[in-house]
């Protein structure tokens, strides 16, 4: 529980988290989130969202991390890019309730408990009213 705390204790109060675990970067929920969170890039920005992938292949999981900012923000580099450590990933898919055998996706502001999971890409209307319900 450790390394979950220590992950989120970084990113409280500062930055929003959404988290997608899926299989693969080719399932096509996936790509479906993915294009739709670039489309609307600055909603996110200016929500100050990071969103966590967690890519399970087999017995390869990664996490990683992509902070969506605006120019004139500073970069954050307190957080690596790339996690590997599995004590973390799972700790993060469980606080979340999701599942990493499929598509599940959601956002979270201090507490990964306190979420929706959706486990299908929701419309963007509805995830950014969503987020602008949090206290932060």
């Amino acid at each position: 529980m450790d390394a979950l705390m220590d992950f989120v204790e970084q990113l409280k109060g500062h930055r929003r988290l959404m988290v997608i675990a899926t299989p693969s970067d080719s399932t096509p929920q996936y790509v479906q989130q993915r294009e739709e969170n670039e489309l609307h890039f600055c909603d996110l920005a200016l929500r100050k969202v990071t969103m966590a992938t967690i890519l399970s292949s087999g017995s390869d999981t990664t996490l990683t991390l992509h902070h969506y900012q605006i120019d004139s923000e500073p970069q954050i580099t307190s957080l690596p890019e790339k996690f590997t450590d599995p004590d973390l990933i799972s700790q993060l898919i469980k606080e979340c309730g999701m599942s990493s055998k499929d598509f599940s996706m959601t956002m979270t502001d201090y507490d990964p408990k306190l979420n929706i999971a959706f486990h299908v890409p929701p419309p963007s209307s509805a995830l950014m009213d969503y987020v602008d319900t949090f206290p932060s």
